[in-house]
C-alpha cells in the first residue's frame, strides 16, 4: 500500500541509543490482582492435641467409639468384635478369602505403613505409650473381670478382660507362652542338634545310620554348644531364662554378664573308655 504522494512509508528504525550499564534501571513493576483486604490470613498451625481433638469429635458425630474405631481399623475378618471375642487370635484368613475385609486405598496404605515401619512413630513406641497410659488409669468399681491392681489374669480369656493393663499383660504372657511352645518343638526336633539316640547300636536294623551314637558325639557335647543351639532355636526361651538367672540381663549388645557366681562354660573332660574295662 502506497502512502500519500505515491511514496511507501518507511519501516520504523531501531533506536541506536544505548543506555550504559552504570545508569540505574527503573524498577520492575508488580501488580497484585488481590487487594490487601481480600487476602486470606494464614491460619495458625494446629498442635497434635488439637488435631486429635478434631478427629475424635468427628468420630463422636459418627457415633463411633475409640475402641470400635481401632477394632475396625485393624481387623482382617468380616466379624463383629462380639464374634471375635470367642475366635482364635492365631487364625488368619488367607488372601482372597470371602471372609477377609476389603479395605479402601487410604485405609490399606496408611495401615500398611504403620505395620511395616515405613511411617513413624514405629508401633513399638506406640505400644510403650499405650502401656504407660494403661498403668496410669485407675480401675473402675464396676470392673468384675479382675481385682484392682491385678497385673496378670488367667481366669478369663484376654478378650473378656476390661482394664487395659490386665489385658495387655495377659495378652503378652499368652503370646510368649504360645511362641515358647513352638520353640520347644524346634529344640526337641531331630534337626535341633541336641539329639543323642543312645539306644541305636551298630548293626541294628532299627534307626538310621546317622543316628548312631559315637564317643566322639558324647565328648563333643559342651554347655557352650547347647547355649548356641538354644539361642538359635529358642531365642525367646533363652531370653527368659537369662532374665531369671541375671537380674540386670538386657539381651542386647551391652548386656551385663549373666553368670556372677560360676564360670560361663563348664570344663568338659573326655571319657577314657579303657578305664571302665
Amino acid at each position: 500500500m502506497e502512502g500519500r504522494y505515491g511514496v511507501k512509508p518507511s519501516k520504523p528504525q531501531k533506536s541506536h541509543w544505548h543506555i550504559p550499564a552504570e545508569y540505574p534501571q527503573p524498577p520492575e513493576q508488580h501488580y497484585d490482582t488481590l487487594s490487601q483486604s481480600a487476602r486470606k490470613p494464614r491460619s495458625k498451625a494446629r498442635s497434635p492435641e488439637e488435631k486429635v481433638e478434631i478427629i475424635l469429635k468427628c468420630m463422636k458425630d459418627l457415633n463411633l467409639t475409640l475402641p470400635a474405631f481401632l477394632f475396625y481399623l485393624f481387623r482382617l475378618e468380616k466379624r463383629t468384635y462380639e464374634e471375635m471375642m470367642e475366635a482364635s487370635p492365631y487364625t488368619i484368613p488367607p488372601s482372597g478369602s470371602p471372609m477377609r475385609v476389603k479395605r479402601g486405598d487410604t485405609h490399606e496404605g496408611m495401615l500398611t505403613s504403620l505395620l511395616n515401619g515405613t511411617s513413624k512413630p514405629y508401633l513399638g513406641t506406640i505400644l510403650h505409650e499405650i502401656w504407660k497410659a494403661a498403668i496410669d488409669t485407675s480401675f473402675t468399681k464396676s470392673d468384675t473381670t479382675a481385682p484392682a491392681g491385678t497385673l496378670f489374669s488367667a481366669s478369663l480369656p484376654v478378650t473378656h478382660l476390661q482394664h487395659a493393663q490386665v489385658a495387655m499383660a495377659s495378652w503378652a504372657v499368652e503370646l510368649v507362652s504360645h511362641l515358647v511352645s513352638e520353640e520347644a518343638e524346634n529344640m526337641v526336633s531331630r534337626d535341633g542338634g541336641l539329639h543323642l539316640r543312645a539306644q541305636v547300636k551298630e548293626g541294628s536294623k532299627r534307626g538310621r545310620p546317622e543316628d548312631l551314637v559315637t564317643w566322639e558325639d558324647v565328648e563333643g557335647f559342651s554347655f557352650s554348644m547347647a547355649e548356641e543351639k538354644s539361642k538359635e532355636n529358642a531365642p525367646i526361651m533363652w531370653h527368659l531364662v537369662s532374665s531369671y538367672a541375671a537380674r540386670k540381663y538386657k539381651g542386647s549388645s551391652n548386656q551385663v554378664v549373666a553368670y556372677r557366681y560360676r564360670p560361663k562354660n563348664l570344663v568338659r573332660l573326655p571319657v577314657n573308655v579303657a578305664e571302665y574295662h
